[in-house]
């Protein structure tokens, strides 16, 4: 959490809304340590590190209250959709991407999903060398793209064979996330989080600077029992309906195949 992530995204409007911001952190941690508004550099310096604990506390959950530990949130794992190109095989992964939850894949009336396999660059490299002709792809790797600098580093991903035709492509992927600061303010999560990233911080505060676990630490276990019990039960609605026959315009029954398989003379 030493960088801030680059973000092409239009910025979101978070001006009057419930999302609890990075200068507000400040100010909480700031009047609960007892320091001026006008904060030395010293002052600065303790309370940014107490924020960035705080909210790498919510981010990654102690086990406590029934919580396991390392919990891993819903919204730290987003699912969306690229758009690939007929001829075009490399494409950058969204801001925040750390590391791929699954497969890359995409579905198809004939054949339903179908999956693309992660595999090493020099792989596909090989093989391109061997045949660069179009066609469906079946093989992907990622590899990170030049230094940002301050903006940390963006990834992309190669796809093989190069596309021959246009693809949408669905995955999740872990997602990375910079240190909050004056132009970074968000933490991932939404406003439904709020007090629970507040009460982390101040948890924080007081364990550091009181040496003692006191009514914040509580709060703060109290309020995250809740809130991962209600992802949990986000996580399951998200998936739907385990009875229905249809999922995204796929039958069950074809979800998982990968193509066709012959036993015996007799395809399925």
């Amino acid at each position: 959490l030493e960088y801030e992530i680059w973000r092409q995204q239009e910025r979101i409007e978070s001006d009057g809304s419930l999302m609890v911001s990075y200068s507000e952190l400040v100010r909480h941690v700031a009047r609960f340590l007892g320091y001026s508004e006008n904060l030395s550099e010293s002052q600065v310096q303790i309370v940014d590190v107490i924020i960035q604990s705080g909210v790498r506390q919510f981010y990654h959950p102690p086990a406590v209250n029934g919580v396991e530990g390392g919990y891993e949130w819903s919204f730290m794992r987003p699912h969306v959709s690229m758009s690939l190109e007929a001829g075009k095989s490399t494409y950058t992964l969204p801001d925040g991407f750390g590391r791929l939850a699954g497969d890359f894949y995409f579905s198809t009336p004939a054949i339903g999903r179908q999956s693309i396999v992660l595999t090493s660059e020099y792989r596909i490299n090989a093989l391109a060398q061997q045949d660069d002709s179009p066609g469906v792809p079946r093989l992907a790797s990622i590899r990170y793209k030049e230094n940002m600098g301050q903006h940390g580093q963006a990834q992309e991903v190669t796809f093989y064979p190069t596309p021959v035709r246009e693809f949408e492509i669905h995955f999740s992927f872990t997602a990375y996330t910079g240190r909050l600061s004056i132009n970074s303010q968000y933490p991932l999560g939404g406003p439904q989080h709020s007090e629970l990233v507040i009460e982390s911080c101040l948890a924080i505060a007081e364990q550091r600077e009181n040496d003692e676990r006191g009514v914040h630490t509580e709060r703060f276990e109290n309020l995250l029992a809740s809130a991962v019990a209600g992802d949990k039960r986000k996580g399951a609605m998200s998936f739907g309906q385990m009875g229905s026959s249809e999922w995204g315009g796929v039958s069950v029954e074809r979800q998982h195949r990968n193509g066709s398989v012959t036993y015996k003379g007799q395809t399925w």
